[in-house]
């Protein structure tokens, strides 16, 4: 008798325990494709904005720098066309990732800038 009872709650519960298994898994697989995705996003927008800073800087900065051309507006310039070039050059679904995780893609381009720049 017990063990038609067993069977009978293992056969009712075994295909809802399993669907609840496997929804988990999709979860846990959603979430690192995700993150994956998510960090392959960030890595390629950084090494854009470093190459892109490298250009401006060899095409633009060097013919400048050390002279009197080389100036505030000079320098807006410089940021701006890296900034310009960098949007272009980033996809818009890694600027849409960065955005949704950083809150603002432009605030992100700004600081990666910045920091290309200081490396110099």
């Amino acid at each position: 008798m017990w063990n038609s009872i067993a069977l009978t709650l293992i056969s009712v519960a075994a295909p809802a325990l399993i669907g609840y298994g496997l929804k988990l898994l999709d979860a846990y697989l959603t979430a690192k494709v995700h993150s994956a995705k998510l960090q392959s996003a960030f890595r390629l927008a950084a090494e854009t904005v470093q190459s892109v800073v490298d250009c401006t800087t060899q095409t633009f900065v060097s013919t400048l720098k050390n002279t009197p051309a080389w100036d505030a507006a000079a320098m807006k310039q410089a940021f701006s066309q890296s900034a310009d070039t960098a949007k272009q050059l980033i996809s818009d679904d890694a600027q849409q990732l960065i955005q949704t995780e950083t809150g603002s893609f432009d605030t992100w381009l700004n600081a990666k800038i910045e920091q290309a720049v200081l490396r110099k």
